[in-house]
């Protein structure tokens, strides 16, 4: 009975803890960064590699045992897509959303650009702080340049906005309290738009026209 205990044992071991991915990016963009969570991924990359949708990454960033970052291959397709963190053969599995890049984006008098390690750069008339990109602003998948703001879509769904918030709490700047799960962003002159991942659409800033009031029952938007 000891004998087949530690034959056991000694199987287990060898077989190794399974790993598991328990987070991945709500979105990613072709060629942005996909930031991975999980347990048992290995201390280094090793013979490791993970798949998007059905492209096999060829750009590791970094590699623990918890997380990997990944650049996105450039042939993934658009829309929701099965991630695999393939290790020692087994595979692990979680989902992101692969949207398309807005890398540039100007209106006015202010431009904004959308790098490669999500990071954003502004510059031009910063009379309403436009143009002054929030300190530490990382994992940006998507901008949109206002009249005198600025706006950036966050890989996890969340929405950063600066600049004019001339109206207060009903300013451009001031993105709605709890707001998630957003696929896309577009700014107006002086109102933004957020379209969510079920398909309706948020709207706020200025409404002197109704450009902020979505029309009732509004649904099943596509990006």
């Amino acid at each position: 009975m000891r004998t087949s205990w530690l034959a056991l044992m000694v199987v287990l071991a060898a077989c190794g803890s399974p790993h598991s991915v328990t987070s991945a990016d709500f979105l990613a963009v072709r060629g942005g960064i996909l930031t991975l969570k999980g347990k048992g991924l290995g201390a280094t990359q090793g013979a490791s590699v993970v798949r998007v949708g059905e492209a096999l990454a060829s750009e590791y960033l970094s590699w623990t045992d918890t997380e990997v970052r990944v650049r996105v291959p450039r042939a993934t397709l658009l829309g929701t897509v099965d991630v695999a963190v393939v290790v020692a053969g087994r595979e692990a599995h979680a989902t992101t959303r692969v949207v398309l890049a807005r890398p540039l984006s100007a209106r006015h008098a202010h431009s904004l650009a959308l790098k490669a390690d999500g990071t954003v750069v502004a510059w031009g008339l910063n009379f309403q702080g436009q143009a002054t990109v929030p300190p530490g602003l990382s994992d940006v998948v998507a901008i949109a340049a206002g009249h005198g703001h600025s706006l950036a879509l966050k890989a996890d769904g969340t929405v950063v906005s600066w600049g004019n918030n001339s109206d207060g709490p009903f300013g451009p700047a001031t993105v709605p309290s709890g707001l998630s799960d957003v696929v896309a962003i577009a700014a107006g002159s002086g109102h933004n738009l957020a379209l969510k991942a079920d398909g309706t659409v948020v709207a706020w800033g200025r409404n002197d026209f109704g450009q902020a009031t979505v029309p009732p029952g509004l649904s099943d938007v596509v990006a």
